[in-house]
């Protein structure tokens, strides 16, 4: 199965480094007006649903690290 995304990894360890479930993640985004459920941010951490530019920012003001932590050297989307 292909990836749909190269930065659900890197959100997973970023949530569970900032202590928070996927819900809390899902609720804070919701608060922002970004309507992603507990389950759409699970499908974004195993990379099975796209995530828009303007959600991985969210996501990342809410963890609070620099979006570009998401893309990790050396790492390819694979095909």
């Amino acid at each position: 199965m292909n990836k749909m995304n190269i930065t659900g990894e890197e959100i997973l360890k970023a949530r569970m480094n900032a202590g928070m479930t996927q819900k809390q993640l899902s609720e804070k985004l919701m608060l922002k007006g970004i309507p992603i459920c507990r389950g759409s941010v699970s499908r974004i951490e195993h990379g099975r649903r796209e995530v828009k530019d303007y959600e991985l920012d969210a996501i990342a003001e809410i963890l609070k690290i620099n979006h570009g932590a998401f893309f990790v050297k050396g790492k390819r989307h694979e095909k």
